[in-house]
């Protein structure tokens, strides 16, 4: 049997900013991970990393933190609103005078 999960993503963006206010510098966060400095600005500005590169820098916020990688923050996507639309005979009878 196949169980699919559908993964919520995390947020890179607060990663780096709680990083960066435990003291690491984006050059540090590099040499930690092996990742390019610039790659890791670019997550700041909303980049998605590739899984490998992210799993790597969830560890590493996960070991600052002396948590599990799974606590990482994640996006709370909004909820969608309802859509309505008034029927068609209602917006013709608007306009039928």
């Amino acid at each position: 049997m196949l169980i699919q999960v559908k993964a919520t993503p995390v947020d890179f963006p607060r990663l780096i900013t709680e990083l960066i206010a435990g003291g690491f510098s984006f050059s540090s966060m590099a040499a930690c991970t092996g990742i390019p400095k610039s790659t890791i600005e670019s997550w700041r500005n909303g980049v998605e990393p590739s899984h490998s590169k992210g799993e790597s820098f969830i560890n590493l916020w996960a070991a600052v933190h002396l948590k599990q990688p799974s606590d990482a923050p994640t996006i709370k996507t909004p909820r969608k609103r309802p859509t309505y639309r008034a029927s068609k005979s209602i917006q013709l009878s608007l306009f039928d005078e």
